[in-house]
């Protein structure tokens, strides 16, 4: 498998991951069950065919994007007769399933290259993934969404239905993998279990946050500080976004400026390319310890930091992911379980309940600085662990 091509291909279909529509928390009634079956469906495909699944999973994906833009343009294909909550509940279910398909697809394909030795374009896909997942949510809550413009969803959508169709190709023999550990696999099934808590009970938030992390540790121990760290930067991300569009002026239903989307890529974007450094634990921690300085101090209501917190909030989510990838290593699922169900759920969750606390008028407070440090503490931990550990003796047969 050509590591390069690989990663064009299913970076192409994190856009419509980045430019999803919103679906509200409890829009989905009573369907609710849906989106954790198709999340479970794929973990299966991808523990059972790590080399051959991943570019299926995003197939799928592409398809439920495109018929996600296709419902959100006036004339969906609904008979006219039918309810206004089974529209909304039709709608958020196939923009769920979308997400969550194309998430687990692009990291099963980040897994896939860590696996044969692709190190850097493996973290950096993985981080874009997640990064874009995480926040995506927020931002379609925030009426930050592509069907403003009409095209947009089309052409995201179209992206990600040819991008995992090269990605099939270009996996057409890569069926030597085999499958991952069993108990891998039950890890993710309950990391999922655990994430659906919520919708039986909003007071579950935390518990649901403080679980993902527990199985993240239990799934992958040598990544624990780094999935922590990876929790903890997507709460922190997803209030600094949030606070970017509200600074930025973006009023209920306008067009958002072309300014605020191209801080949101060119973030995601200068991140990931440092996500290919080897040195990306160093760079992460420097520029969390940064961001949770200079933010909280040099605060401003004019669109220059909003714009700031636009690309910083969501960059360091993906370098942050992209860190947590190769601590993960190479086997089969473990970055699909600690990446796509446990960081890119918890850090949705963590902001629902804590994500008001991090702001003040819509400006990063000291619990922001307070978080980032201690998540570049706990990512720098893991690194020195990592390079001074003592490595076992081998040995060698004369």
């Amino acid at each position: 498998m050509t590591s390069r091509w690989a990663f064009v291909a299913a970076l192409a279909t994190t856009g419509a991951l980045l430019l999803r529509h919103p679906a509200p928390p409890g829009a989905v009634g009573g369907w609710g069950w849906l989106v954790p079956v198709a999340a479970i469906a794929a973990l299966v495909a991808l523990w059972r065919f790590p080399g051959r699944a991943w570019p299926w999973v995003l197939v799928v994906g592409g398809a439920l994007s495109t018929a996600d833009a296709v419902l959100w343009v006036d004339n969906w294909p609904l008979p006219a007769g039918v309810d206004e909550a089974v529209r909304l509940r039709v709608v958020s279910v196939v923009t769920s399933s979308a997400a969550v398909l194309l998430v687990l697809g692009a990291l099963g394909g980040a897994g896939r290259l860590l696996a044969v030795g692709h190190r850097a374009h493996g973290s950096a896909l993985a981080g874009i993934a997640v990064g874009a997942y995480a926040v995506s949510g927020p931002l379609a809550r925030s009426r930050f969404e592509p069907s403003i413009w009409d095209l947009v969803p089309f052409v995201a959508a179209g992206l990600a239905v040819a991008g995992a169709a090269a990605a099939v190709l270009i996996s057409r023999r890569d069926a030597r993998a085999p499958a991952g550990p069993p108990w891998v696999l039950a890890a993710g099934v309950l990391a999922v279990a655990v994430s659906a808590l919520p919708a039986l009970d909003e007071r579950l938030r935390l518990v649901s946050v403080v679980g993902l992390i527990v199985v993240g540790a239990l799934t992958a121990v040598r990544a624990t500080l780094e999935a922590t760290a990876l929790v903890v930067v997507a709460v922190v991300g997803i209030a600094l976004v949030r606070a970017g569009i509200r600074l930025d002026g973006h009023p209920l239903g306008a067009r958002p400026s072309l300014l605020a989307w191209v801080a949101l890529v060119g973030g995601v974007l200068v991140f990931a390319a440092l996500g290919l450094s080897a040195a990306r634990a160093l760079l992460f921690t420097v520029a969390a310890t940064a961001a949770a300085l200079v933010l909280p101090v040099f605060v401003g209501d004019g669109a220059g930091y909003a714009l700031a917190l636009l690309a910083v909030g969501v960059g360091l989510v993906v370098l942050s992911g992209a860190v947590a990838a190769e601590r993960c290593g190479d086997a089969p699922l473990v970055v699909v379980v600690v990446l796509g169900l446990v960081g890119a759920q918890a850090g949705p969750l963590g902001d629902l309940g804590l994500g008001n606390g991090l702001l003040d008028n819509n400006h990063p407070t000291w619990w922001v600085t307070l978080a980032l440090v201690a998540s570049a503490a706990l990512v720098a931990t893991g690194a020195a662990l990592e390079r001074y550990a003592p490595k076992s003796p081998t040995l060698v047969s004369v």
